[in-house]
């Protein structure tokens, strides 16, 4: 049982996506395992979002990688682009 996280990008520039995605498996203070996470356009601020907290690393573990599963499925990918964010310093 450790501690994951993982930075997640989907970059379409012709039709003007370019988001982030950053979610962490983590425990906590209280020693419960935690889903939490960061989202929004790259280059921008970004807003913060929980998807569980739980005694159960398995349960955690699951709900992360599904999270994970899910963003991959509609074009996320852990290579960040090389080009400037999308509208920035335009």
């Amino acid at each position: 049982m450790k501690a994951e996280n993982i930075t997640l990008f989907c970059y379409k520039p012709k039709k003007g996506i370019d988001k982030v995605y950053i979610i962490d498996l983590m425990q906590d203070d209280q020693g419960k395992w935690a889903v939490t996470g960061f989202y929004g356009r790259r280059g921008y601020p970004q807003k913060a979002f929980e998807v569980c907290r739980t005694h159960d690393f398995n349960d955690a573990k699951m709900q992360y990688d599904d999270r994970i599963r899910a963003k991959c499925k509609k074009g996320y990918t852990a290579s960040p682009p090389e080009d400037e964010p999308l509208g920035l310093g335009k």
